[in-house]
């Protein structure tokens, strides 16, 4: 018996011996705007004033995580990870106004990863 339950997510044909499931678990992620932060922290890292190897950190995470949205399939809970790490790197950094530009666009961008 196969079954096709369309518009599911996180659904398992429980009593069934031989079946598929493929479940998409990245509504509400909005691919488009977490590449556009990501571009956005990309260009404003330096005014950020972290010291040079958190700088790179920083970067580092942010290349991962737009690597991991634009693969297929999408991994949420790496996605979350790298998302809570870019996080803690903007609220670390010195108070100022790069500072507060990214987090105001990181809330945006990555809440929906961020609230899961």
């Amino acid at each position: 018996m196969k079954w096709n339950i369309s518009g599911s997510q996180n659904f398992i044909a429980g009593s069934q011996q031989n079946f598929t499931q493929n479940n998409s678990a990245t509504a509400g992620i909005a691919t488009k705007e977490i590449v556009e932060f990501i571009e956005a922290l990309r260009n404003n890292s330096a005014a950020l004033g972290l010291p040079e190897g958190q700088c790179d950190d920083l970067l580092g995470n942010a290349a991962e995580l737009e690597s991991v949205i634009l693969a297929e399939p999408q991994d949420v809970g790496r996605m979350r990870a790298l998302a809570q790490r870019i996080r803690s790197f903007l609220e670390a950094s010195p108070d100022g106004l790069a500072q507060q530009m990214l987090l105001g666009a990181s809330s945006q961008a990555l809440g929906a990863l961020l609230a899961g």
